[in-house]
């Protein structure tokens, strides 16, 4: 999908090739999905490193996704904290999984996004205002009901990760929480990410 705007509603796309994704996004490119089958036979349902997707509901990405420009979705789940996060310590994102400061400082999982309708956790994208310490900084992962799932992406030495290989079910009441570790004399920081839900 090139510099344009693309709406799919009811549309079952594929392409036959298995190293070919169903629906590339590139720059500029914009893509409005609802109810939309995507990648049956295909390497990724969507892929792409720039532009926006418009996930509307009810689409199903056959063979996940490989994404990682704007995604928006109703359901988005997003939390953030700043400043140098703590060293040595498990942290917690202001919005998801604390509620009691903004900086990148709490260590004690408080709560999370209560999930309104069933659906699916597709990934994570995660930024950070400052580069971590060493390969290991800023250990992202998706917590539901208090234990990790398979979603998960590690900061390191850049400022961002994602995880959309590991697209997980979550029901209705579920809570979704998200959690980052650090290493010795961190300088990872202002830490921000989305939780790409799926419903």
């Amino acid at each position: 999908m090139n510099p344009g705007v693309l709406h799919l509603n009811g549309s079952y796309l594929q392409d036959t090739n298995a190293a070919v994704s169903a629906l590339t996004i590139y720059s500029g490119g914009s893509v409005y999905m609802r109810d939309t089958i995507s990648g049956d036979n295909s390497k990724y349902g969507v892929d792409g490193t720039a532009g926006s997707l418009y996930d509307l509901g009810g689409n199903s990405f056959v063979n996940g996704t490989n994404f990682t420009g704007t995604i928006n979705s109703p359901a988005n789940l997003a939390g953030s904290c700043t400043g140098v996060a703590t060293s040595s310590s498990t942290l917690y994102l202001y919005g998801l999984g604390e509620v009691s400061a903004s900086t990148c400082t709490v260590t004690a999982l408080l709560g999370g996004q209560v999930m309104k309708q069933s659906g699916t956790l597709m990934g994570i994208k995660v930024t950070a205002g400052e580069a971590g310490k060493a390969a290991g900084s800023g250990a992202v992962t998706v917590i539901v009901n208090g234990s990790p799932i398979a979603i998960t992406c590690t900061i390191g030495t850049t400022t961002g990760c994602t995880d959309f290989a590991h697209p997980t079910a979550y029901n209705v009441g579920d809570i979704v929480a998200v959690s980052c570790t650090t290493q010795s004399s961190e300088t990872l920081g202002d830490i921000k990410a989305q939780v790409w839900a799926q419903f």
